[in-house]
């Protein structure tokens, strides 16, 4: 037995705090991978829908909605398997290869979907667009499974880097595609771009590549995970972008663009805020569950949910109190119409914010095979609430879907409490101080906004301008009110 001499603990405690560094600067960059995702994908939304209108905009919306339940269906969970797994590399390249194989199956159905349907098409170009969408699901489904692997090898400074990388040549190749009049073409090619600068740099990051050899061993461990992850994404996903199918068939193509739009606007900040979370979630709670106490868990939920609610709050009540100025500014006044649909979803967006961990959690804890009925519940009551309110416009969808979100949040908590013993008290106590800074910094600022301040500027540019006092006032009241909140979560993290 090897002596725990001081020098060892000293040691030890060294490797702790570098790897606590290592993974807080991951996490910020990630964030920052996010929020550059983000100015990507709405500079390209800003371009695209000047440039395409709301009906040809709410085509590509509905074709891509349909493109991405497909790949959802393609990636299987892979990604997810990988990042659970505790051994060797060789597992992770037969699940890649997997995912290889998954994704040529997909492509190919879209392929052909695209040559039988193409006498029905009445726009010339949706043919090229589905088989565009094909090719994309054929590259994106194995990258998702390298993202994994990205994440397993604790790599998640380049995972955050990759994927910047990747977004920016997208951005370059979808702007060029539009100035040259390819229309929403244009908006596909970007991501195949994206994709195939994402593959070849990770090839090199990882130094893994898909192994097609032995795949039938492990086989039925690795069904038996994913198919939960699967069942749960897919669910998830069909949840998601049912509303632009139902607004599609009650209100027409022009009405999905309008809704879309909205959705779009509000979806950037969710991910920015949402995918890092989940991160956080994957990495942390894993660190959590392997000191094996129920006390452990609470503990760290009492920081980690009041965390993210402090830091999300604030962005969807900055979004609903300047929608109008948002649509305006970035798209013109043909989109006004979507500003009351963007106030109306934020409300739901941050309820959505607490269940990008669930996911983690439940798979972590051993209640993977719960995640499909949570997620079929989810879609019952939002297809549902969606569908009952289509006939009567986008504003009554968005309402049904500030309903739906409430039941997502408040059954996500009770989920968390049977499955895990979450007690939530604590946890809103540490939410509480928030309230004050919050009621201040918008008390004050919806005051701002009905002065006649800098009205001669861009609208957007204006509620930009006025905003930034807001943001020093409130990060500086929070840091106040959670000093000691913030240094037990760095000890956490360290």
């Amino acid at each position: 037995m090897v002596a725990n001499t001081p020098e060892r603990q000293d040691r030890a405690s060294g490797t702790r705090k570098r790897e606590g560094a290592a993974l807080a600067g991951g996490a910020a960059l990630t964030a920052l991978s996010r929020a550059f995702a983000q100015f990507c994908q709405i500079v390209i939304f800003i371009y695209a829908a000047r440039i395409l209108g709301p009906e040809d905009f709410g085509l590509f919306a509905l074709i891509s909605a349909i493109a991405i339940v497909a790949l959802k269906v393609a990636e299987a969970g892979w990604s997810e398997y990988i990042m659970a797994w505790s051994s060797g590399p060789d597992e992770s390249q037969k699940v890649l290869g997997i995912a290889c194989l998954c994704g040529v199956a997909m492509a190919l159905v879209g392929i052909a979907a695209a040559a039988i349907g193409l006498p029905f098409f009445s726009h010339g170009d949706i043919p090229l667009l589905i088989a565009g969408f094909s090719i994309w699901i054929l590259l994106a489904t194995p990258s998702a499974a390298w993202n994994g692997i990205m994440i397993w090898q604790g790599r998640i400074m380049a995972f955050g880097l990759t994927g910047m990388a990747g977004e920016a040549v997208g951005l370059v190749v979808t702007l060029v595609m539009l100035s040259a009049g390819y229309g929403f073409l244009s908006l596909v090619g970007g991501r195949l771009a994206q994709q195939t600068v994402f593959v070849i740099i990770v090839i090199f990051v990882t130094h893994l590549l898909p192994r097609f050899g032995g795949l039938r061993q492990g086989l039925p461990g690795l069904l038996s995970f994913s198919k939960n992850i699967l069942a749960s994404r897919i669910i998830l996903v069909i949840s998601n972008y049912a509303s632009v199918f139902i607004v599609g068939f009650f209100l027409g193509p022009a009405s999905v663009g309008i809704f879309r739009a909205a959705e779009r606007v509000v979806g950037a900040s969710v991910e920015l805020i949402g995918e890092p979370v989940k991160i956080l979630a994957w990495k942390t709670f894993r660190s959590v569950r392997d000191v094996g106490t129920e006390e452990a868990y609470q503990n760290f939920a009492n920081v980690f949910f009041p965390l993210a609610w402090v830091i999300a709050l604030p962005v969807f009540f900055w979004i609903s109190l300047f929608s109008e100025a948002i649509m305006v500014g970035l798209l013109g006044p043909e989109w006004q119409s979507a500003a009351p649909v963007i106030s109306i979803i934020s409300m739901a967006a941050f309820l959505w914010i607490v269940g990008y961990a669930t996911e983690p959690l439940l798979s972590l804890t051993g209640h993977a095979s719960f995640l499909p009925r949570l997620f079929l519940f989810f879609a019952v009551v939002g297809i549902a609430l969606v569908l009952a309110a289509g006939p009567f416009g986008v504003i009554a969808v968005a309402v049904a879907k500030v309903v739906a979100a409430l039941v997502y949040f408040f059954v996500n908590l009770e989920v968390y409490r049977r499955k895990l013993g979450f007690k939530w008290s604590p946890v809103f106590r540490n939410m509480l101080p928030a309230l004050i800074p919050l009621a201040v910094v918008f008390g004050l600022l919806g005051y701002v906004d009905q002065t006649d301040i800098l009205t001669e500027l861009n609208v957007l540019l204006r509620a930009l301008i006025i905003s930034l006092p807001a943001v020093a006032l409130y990060l500086l009241l929070l840091a106040a009110f959670y000093r000691r909140t913030l240094i037990a979560f760095w000890r956490m993290m360290r």
